[in-house]
């Protein structure tokens, strides 16, 4: 249970050696304490907590990693189709794993709200992949079939992928891109801005700085959507990068009775 686990989440975590990348910084925390909580998905904002710890998130990950350079898209964007969850974040270090840019996409609801937005992103991006649930890329693809931007796309549906060992993790250099950043494209076309690993790794440690003094027995709660910037960085991957546990619900949980956020908090 998550409850007798939580004690142990605020004993000092341990920093990552310098000079690794994030998909290093994960590596390097799967083999030390492969058992640690990492993550906590709260289901309905409130109860259903699903933990994911650094061992299960590495495994998932080099899943996803091996099914990329299986259909050789190392180096070219991959298009993530997830709603807020554990799932996204496996994704999304399996494609840094692979040297693989990711980019995060909104997935349109059951009315198809971002549906043209959504289009026009994977328009821009080519990309050589679209990872998600099976379920999701099934009507994904039911709605963009026709988009040329994804006629020779690898279609991965996580629960199929699997690595029967650990996946190498690339070592990129800083310079190097870590992955995509697009716009809600609420005014214009959605625009991607290109992130480095070490840009990445610069605003990871500014956070990490202005956590304060404790931020070694700290645990975060949060709900702000994974396609956010600062929902994927300030929250996601600021967990990763300094090594304490992320507990979050999906935004529309938090919208429907915003006192869940503060009653988390209060848990957790």
């Amino acid at each position: 249970m998550i409850a007798d686990a939580r004690p142990d989440w605020r004993t000092a975590h341990e920093s990552a050696p310098a000079g690794l990348s994030l998909g290093e910084i994960l590596r390097f925390r799967a083999e030390r304490q492969p058992d640690r909580v990492a993550y906590v998905f709260l289901q309905d904002g409130e109860r259903g907590e699903v933990p994911l710890t650094y061992g299960a998130l590495d495994a998932q990950a080099a899943g996803v990693a091996a099914a990329l350079r299986a259909r050789g898209v190392g180096g070219r964007p991959v298009l993530l189709a997830h709603r807020s969850g554990l799932e996204f974040i496996a994704a999304f270090f399996g494609c840094l794993y692979a040297g693989a840019p990711p980019v995060a996409a909104y997935v349109p609801g059951a009315t198809g709200h971002g549906l043209e937005h959504l289009r026009a992103l994977a328009a821009d991006v080519r990309p050589a992949a679209v990872v998600g649930p099976q379920a999701t890329l099934a009507k994904l693809a039911a709605r963009m079939q026709d988009l040329p931007a994804l006629a020779g796309a690898a279609w991965i549906a996580q629960e199929d992928a699997a690595a029967p060992t650990a996946a190498a993790v690339a070592a990129p250099a800083p310079e190097e891109l870590a992955y995509l950043q697009y716009t809600s494209g609420s005014t214009a076309r959605p625009r991607g801005v290109m992130i480095g690993h070490g840009a990445l790794l610069e605003q990871l440690e500014y956070y990490r700085v202005r956590a304060g003094a404790d931020w070694r027995e700290v645990v975060m709660v949060g709900w702000l959507p994974h396609q956010h910037d600062f929902g994927l960085v300030g929250f996601v991957l600021s967990a990763i990068y300094m090594g304490i546990p992320y507990v979050f619900m999906r935004p529309s949980a938090f919208l429907r009775r915003p006192a869940r956020w503060l009653e988390a908090i209060t848990r957790f």
